[in-house]
């Protein structure tokens, strides 16, 4: 019955939705694993599904699974994976790695904001990404992937030749993790990567620093400059951005967009970098809320 009831508020609704046959969406719903595992079974059959959304529902780490499994028997055509917020977990955000290789899918974006994904989970899912050649955009904020989880995303994209965008805001991202192997190697080997979004983490002015020698090292390996880089809600102090103008200044792997916000009660930083509005603004949120408006990049993370 409980299962009925799931079936019948998705479909009635119209809050479920699978309008040309492509694209499905049972976004919050509250549904567990056995919802989730029924909606889906019932909505896949004799559709070729480009697109799943199921952010806000509650399926744990067997649900996750489940619905991989369920994924990879219907789904060969699959290019969006939405999962947010679903409390995956380790383990299941490493189930949703087996999509990303082996399979006759190939996944475009994948989204796994906010599931408690620690750095083991991280690595786990590192390993799949190693593998993988589809991908365009991960967006992978809100978890708890620490510096060292952090660096582990990052090697496993390196080199990466689709990758276009990578989220890892709120992430209990600090100096450390920028300063490693992973980030240089990223920035410098992913020949296709346009947005790169660290806002809301612990980064400070000697991230600032390891990040800027990346985007140098981006611009000497013959790669484009990025579109985007985000450190809004960051922790850099005045020293950091007079580093951030220096560095703009030379010319050399600038992105076109620097968005930068500090959290530090004293420094008060709130500016933005954008070539095409004529340089630096004093009013970084204004110019944000405008990029926000015309969609340069994506920042919905509800």
């Amino acid at each position: 019955m409980r299962t009925t009831r799931a079936l019948l508020r998705c479909a009635a609704a119209d809050l479920f939705h699978c309008l040309d046959g492509k694209h499905l969406s049972a976004r919050y719903q509250k549904l567990g694993e056995r919802d989730a595992v029924a909606v889906l079974g019932h909505f896949l059959k004799g559709h070729d599904v480009t697109s799943v959304d199921l952010r806000h529902n509650e399926l744990g780490e067997a649900g996750g699974r489940r619905v991989v499994e369920i994924l990879r028997q219907h789904c060969n055509n699959l290019a969006q994976l939405d999962l947010r917020a679903n409390e995956l977990h380790d383990s299941g955000v490493a189930a949703v790695g087996s999509l990303l290789f082996g399979v006759p899918i190939a996944l475009r974006s994948l989204n796994l904001w906010n599931n408690r994904c620690h750095p083991d989970g991280a690595r786990r899912l590192g390993i799949a990404l190693r593998k993988n050649r589809s991908l365009e955009s991960l967006a992978m904020g809100a978890n708890l992937l620490e510096d060292d989880g952090f660096d582990e995303l990052a090697l496993a994209l390196a080199k990466h030749p689709q990758l276009t965008s990578l989220d890892v805001r709120s992430s209990y991202i600090g100096d450390a993790g920028v300063s490693g192997k992973g980030l240089l190697s990223l920035v410098r080997g992913a020949p296709a990567l346009q947005t790169l979004c660290l806002r809301n983490n612990q980064i400070a002015d000697a991230g600032v620093s390891s990040i800027i020698a990346a985007l140098v090292g981006r611009a000497d390996a013959g790669c484009s400059a990025l579109a985007t880089l985000d450190l809004h809600g960051c922790w850099v102090s005045p020293r950091g951005l007079a580093a951030l103008r220096e560095f703009v200044a030379g010319g050399s792997g600038v992105p076109r967009r620097i968005i930068l916000q500090s959290q530090q009660s004293d420094a008060r930083l709130n500016v933005m970098y954008d070539a095409d509005a004529g340089g630096w603004s004093d009013d970084g949120d204004a110019q944000s809320h405008r990029l926000r408006a015309a969609d340069t990049f994506s920042w919905d993370s509800r």
